[in-house]
């Protein structure tokens, strides 16, 4: 049965009108189901999360039959890849062979010296593609999920981009146990790489914001890496020389340089909402909730101008317009209400 719909008039500056409805729904109840999501298309799909069949772990596990993996003595091999790469030395397929034979926690810590010892060497441009693939299924297996998004993160120095498989897991490991900000931060890598191709990625990213959305930690948000200052001294012609591990670019790029994460949340639906999912009244509305948590109040309001001007039959959820307003500032909740008609 589809949800219940009610109608509101929304106004623009311009007198044109645009239909809004709500609610605006994604099942809460533990599946990921179309129908409920989009009852305004009349779609009749439904799937729940991924099964156990999705991770394939039958053939996973097959591998260690493999003779390449099967004589392999991780102790005494993880020292001799860990030296190679201080030397320059080591292979794309000594790190492969490595990540793919990790069976036990102990491992980890060696995968992630050799990881980043490797990133350093001119051989990382050889990197595999089932190194990337991998190292998720070693740290999700093993438990570590959380050490493996600090991995992740840390794309300058680790180097590891999972694909859309690895992806889809991973948040549907974090979507299981109801940790929904260490699965919107996946989405969130996602967008940063821009890429939602994948049909059921696209749509459990989108999920994973709106959990987390809905399911606020209230923590706060990690702060920039802590500057020491520098003493003001009376001479003004001494040079004090001060050491850096690293030198901060004083361009702002508003992509990867973001580290609130309201802000990067914001930027994923307004992503999702307006390259993959345009054009439905699911798109609009979280895209309109993007740009009020991406404080881009001129863009959210522009694209409402331009949905009530184009003289089709658009909507957008109630609940987009009323938490795009109240997260606003003074000027932003000022411009919205000139929409809003009571």
């Amino acid at each position: 049965m589809a949800a219940p719909r009610t109608r509101v008039t929304l106004r623009t500056l311009s007198g044109i009108y645009v239909k809004r409805y709500s609610p605006l729904n994604l099942n809460h109840h533990g599946t990921l189901c179309i129908s409920a999501a989009l009852p305004w298309h009349g779609l009749q799909l439904r799937r729940t999360f991924l099964s156990a069949a999705y991770s394939c772990s039958d053939t996973w596990r097959r591998r260690l039959d493999s003779p390449v993996l099967k004589h392999v003595k991780m102790d005494q091999f993880a020292i001799e890849v860990l030296n190679n790469c201080s030397k320059a030395q080591a292979t794309a397929v000594d790190v492969d062979i490595f990540a793919c034979n990790v069976q036990e926690p102990m491992h980890l810590t060696d995968l992630e010296n050799i990881l980043f010892k490797f990133r350093a060497t001119p051989n990382t441009t050889d990197t595999l593609d089932s190194t990337h693939y991998a190292v998720v299924r070693a740290f999700l297996e093993c438990g570590q999920r959380h050490r493996l998004m600090e991995i992740l993160q840390n794309r300058l120095h680790y180097g590891i981009f999972p694909d859309h498989y690895s992806s889809n897991m991973l948040i549907d490991s974090f979507i299981k146990d109801k940790d929904y900000r260490g699965a919107a931060k996946v989405a969130i890598l996602m967008m940063l790489q821009e890429d939602f191709d994948n049909v059921l990625g696209k749509l459990l990213a989108l999920y994973a914001c709106h959990m987390d959305l809905n399911h606020p930690l209230g923590v706060a948000v990690p702060a920039a890496e802590n500057e020491v200052e520098t003493p003001v001294t009376d001479n003004d012609d001494e040079v004090v020389i001060k050491r850096v591990h690293w030198i901060k670019n004083k361009f702002f790029d508003d992509h990867f340089d973001l580290v609130d994460h309201e802000l990067l949340l914001g930027k994923t639906l307004a992503m999702l909402g307006g390259r993959y999912f345009s054009d439905t009244l699911l798109g609009r509305s979280y895209e309109l909730i993007g740009w009020g948590l991406y404080r881009k109040w001129a863009i959210g309001i522009e694209r409402l101008e331009k949905w009530a001007g184009s003289g089709s039959d658009d909507s957008i959820a109630d609940e987009a317009v009323s938490l795009t307003t109240c997260r606003g500032t003074n000027k932003a909740k000022k411009l919205l209400s000139n929409f809003l008609t009571l």
